[in-house]
């Protein structure tokens, strides 16, 4: 099985920098950088001194936002390849993380059932488990399951209720993303992430921080063994733990509830 590694860009030097110098670390295998148009020369500096002649698209080019950008970089990639590793330049990964992917990809290449696997672990625990909400901090996914990616599809059950909210603002175009409609897709088709026990990776950028009302996502960088279990079950304790933590406060509903009123 080939697999690449896809790293996104966004005008973001330093980010990009830490990202880099983090991914270096790892087992190198097929790296390809995407920068969305309109990118500062410092950017493309930073991105060809890791990796000289991999970086993509042009400058000139216009600038596609978020979603575009890695949807259409993903989608490239895996007409080349069998699977792929995608990590954002606000994104630090431990020293084992793709190496963790790697194996992860080979072990449940040929269970239809898991849709994605994560470095990122919401909810701690001792082994790796299975949650239906999809995590972007660095991922990993297959071609057979990223070629059926309906794109305009709701989810199903809940794992937060700041869901719902997130992908109607994504589908009426209101947020920049992508991720919550591949979220919406494990949840359409019952597919499964696969979560580490601990964090193989940490968010620099605005989740990353001690900002009020973020920290709660906050995690250390661990080197996690690559030791991984089937069937993952979902466990109720799990979903739970993850509710809590995306769960919607009072102030919140009652402005969404107040916008919806004024809207209507």
């Amino acid at each position: 099985m080939t697999t690449a590694l896809a790293i996104f860009g966004y005008n973001r030097p330093e980010h990009l920098r830490k990202c880099l110098e983090a991914v270096k670390r790892n087992k190198q295998i097929d790296t390809f950088i995407f920068l969305d148009g309109g990118y500062d020369y410092e950017v493309f500096d930073v991105a060809e001194s890791f990796y000289k002649g991999c970086v993509f698209p042009r400058r000139d080019l216009p600038t596609l936002g978020i979603s575009k950008a890695i949807c259409g970089g993903i989608d490239i990639l895996l007409k080349r390849f069998d699977s792929i590793i995608v990590v954002e330049d606000d994104i630090i990964v431990s020293d084992n993380f793709i190496e963790y992917m790697l194996k992860g990809l080979e072990y449940y290449k040929d269970k239809k059932d898991i849709g994605s696997l994560t470095g990122y672990a919401m909810v701690e625990n001792p082994t790796v488990y299975s949650a239906k909400r999809f995590t972007g901090w660095g991922w990993a996914t297959w071609k057979d399951r990223w070629d059926k990616f309906e794109r305009n599809i709701e989810p199903l059950d809940s794992w937060g209720d700041d869901f719902p909210v997130m992908l109607d603002n994504a589908l009426k175009y209101k947020i920049d993303t992508w991720d919550a409609q591949f979220g919406a897709y494990h949840f359409m088709n019952n597919l499964k992430c696969i979560c580490p026990p601990k964090s193989l990776t940490k968010n620099i950028g605005s989740y990353g921080t001690h900002t009020k009302g973020l920290s709660k996502f906050n995690t250390e960088i661990n080197n996690v063994e690559p030791i991984f279990k089937y069937p993952v079950e979902i466990d109720e304790g799990i979903r739970k733990e993850f509710c809590k933590i995306h769960d919607l406060s009072l102030i919140r509903k009652c402005i969404n509830f107040a916008k919806g009123l004024w809207k209507g």
